[in-house]
């Protein structure tokens, strides 16, 4: 088999307004993605090896499944099935996300079809005071949660703790734990989705909104909507309150599942800032799961790679550069707002990443 070399994926599979009515335009003004600067768009599935928008190779335009199948071990490393289930996106929220949650992979009430969507964060833009929501207050019970569902004035979003949030911020969200995406963030969100499977999202609240055919929220005046033409998206409230996870609440929950800068002291991580651009290529920590590994590089130079025998997806938020092979051979080359996939094989080859204002994402799935 010859040597496998990255390769650049297109940017073109987004979403509809219709399925992520909440996007916004910073998806195709700052990071290309579709074909028109002004689109709103809620989703870019950037590494996808699933039928529902699917990879494609720039400049062949052959899907990536067909690439990988010609060399499996070669691209997916020692666990093809595992590795397969990566999927990244890039997402950019225009208004606030549904309040959500994902079951457990080994869920017993899922369906052959159906997987768990364990998932993590990394933010790229991010507006002033923007925030997300990461799991219930500190002593937030079920019974508090049901009784304010019942009431149906919004205080569910009293309960919810509250991130403001910075370029840089990573976070890893497992399963059984509530969570939403405030407006002016836009993120890379690596997923874990079984292959060849469904990933579940169960939804809690919506925020009482209503949408109409194109994906336009109904205007509103005072508490009476324009438009009664509207309908609100399905919710699965007692699928939610089954698969949440209610041991792990407020602060405890956030210090084990987030990192700002490689920062990993929570007290100290509220006041860093990441700082891209500085003198050398610098290696973020790596935050990894059950699922899913992540690690960042920022800086202006080279450095070498660490090693991976796993299928990865390389996405990068501000920069340009190459990624090149020991002997100094342009392995690929990228800038702002592609993705790039990765070989396992390259493992066992010296790589070197160089480029100016990096500031880049791995993510794979974690070894087994």
């Amino acid at each position: 088999m010859p040597t496998l070399h990255p390769l650049l994926l297109r940017g073109d599979a987004v979403t509809s307004p219709q399925r992520t009515p909440w996007g916004g335009t910073r998806l195709a003004k700052l990071f290309e993605k579709g074909t028109d600067t002004n689109a709103r768009i809620g989703e870019s599935w950037e590494l996808s090896l699933g039928d529902e928008l699917p990879s494609t190779v720039r400049g062949s335009n052959e899907r990536l499944t067909r690439v990988i199948a010609a060399d499996p071990r070669g691209w997916l490393g020692r666990d093809p099935g595992r590795a397969q289930s990566l999927l990244v996106k890039m997402l950019d929220a225009d208004a606030q996300l549904s309040v959500q949650i994902h079951p457990h992979s080994d869920d017993p009430t899922l369906e052959a079809n159906e997987s768990g969507k364990p998932e993590s964060w990394y933010v790229i833009a991010a507006e002033p005071k923007a925030w997300i929501a990461f799991g219930w207050n500190a002593g937030v019970t079920r019974g508090d949660v049901e009784h304010a569902l019942a009431r149906g004035d919004g205080s569910l979003a009293q309960l919810l703790q509250h991130v403001q949030v910075e370029v840089g911020d990573t976070f890893i969200v497992d399963a059984g734990t509530p969570h939403a995406i405030g407006p002016g963030v836009t993120l890379i969100e690596p997923q874990y989705v079984a292959d060849a499977k469904r990933g579940l999202t169960y939804r809690y609240w919506d925020w009482d909104r209503l949408y109409d055919a194109r994906g336009v929220e109904s205007i509103a005046d005072g508490n009476l909507p324009i438009s009664f033409s509207g309908k609100m998206r399905a919710l699965h409230v007692e699928d939610a309150l089954r698969v949440t996870n209610w041991s792990r609440n407020g602060a405890d929950l956030l210090t084990s599942a987030f990192d700002r800068a490689g920062v990993p002291d929570l007290n100290h991580a509220l006041t860093h800032r990441l700082i891209a651009g500085t003198r050398g290529v610098q290696r973020g920590r790596v935050l990894a799961s059950e699922f899913l590994r992540m690690e960042r590089f920022t800086g202006t130079g080279t450095i070498a790679i660490p090693p991976i025998e796993m299928l990865q997806a390389w996405t990068v938020a501000d920069g340009e550069g190459h990624v090149l092979s020991h002997e100094g051979e342009v392995l690929v080359s990228f800038r702002r707002g592609q993705t790039f996939a990765f070989p396992a094989s390259l493992a066992d080859a010296q790589t070197r990443l160089e480029g100016t204002r990096l500031h880049i994402l791995r993510a794979s799935i974690e070894p087994a």
